[in-house]
């Protein structure tokens, strides 16, 4: 992906293993996006770049194929203006990306988002009011469970911080929900 500062494109094109491009650079954003993050769906060979849009409210998606033409238009998957920080992963064992993010209280809050793209209706909130920026996710592929992780300073002296962890995984309904280990 090529954002430049200020940019109101996000461009993304194919890089070779030696560093040279293939294919032909295309636009995955026009809607002033902001902190892209990418995923891999090996199932249905495809991308999911999530972004922070900078002209409307929230984080936004989009479905990219495998020869850099786009899946459909811009989706929502936060509707609030204080969304920030994305990051994403993909469980290919329940066709599904979970995206994780910050919002204007420092709370990490994490939706998941179907095969199908549809992107569920409630929040999971994992962190309340102490995270710093950049909650950053990870899929477990041996234990099909997710693992969220974020700098909190709860617990220490102002200007440290912490790292904390939660885990996260599918239930037997097709929701999601932390667990505590």
């Amino acid at each position: 992906m090529n954002q430049t500062s200020g940019s109101e494109r996000l461009d993304g094109r194919f890089i070779l293993a030696d560093g040279t491009g293939w294919g032909t650079v295309f636009t995955i954003s026009s809607d002033y996006p902001n902190r892209p993050q990418i995923a891999f769906d090996s199932v249905n060979g495809r991308y999911l770049v999530v972004f922070r849009s900078l002209s409307s409210p929230g984080l936004r998606g989009q479905f990219v194929t495998l020869d850099g033409n786009l899946i459909g238009s811009n989706f929502t998957i936060v509707d609030a203006s204080d969304s920030s920080f994305p990051d994403l992963a993909y469980s290919p064992a329940k066709r599904s990306f979970v995206v994780v993010w910050q919002d204007g209280s420092h709370n990490v809050l994490a939706k998941a988002i179907t095969a199908e793209g549809k992107v569920s209706a409630q929040s999971l909130l994992l962190a309340t009011g102490r995270a710093f920026p950049t909650p950053r996710i990870a899929y477990n592929s041996l234990q099909h469970e997710f693992l969220v992780v974020w700098e909190d300073d709860r617990n220490v002296t102002a200007g440290n911080a912490e790292v904390f962890a939660q885990v996260i995984s599918f239930a037997k309904h097709e929701s999601f929900v932390a667990n505590d280990r």
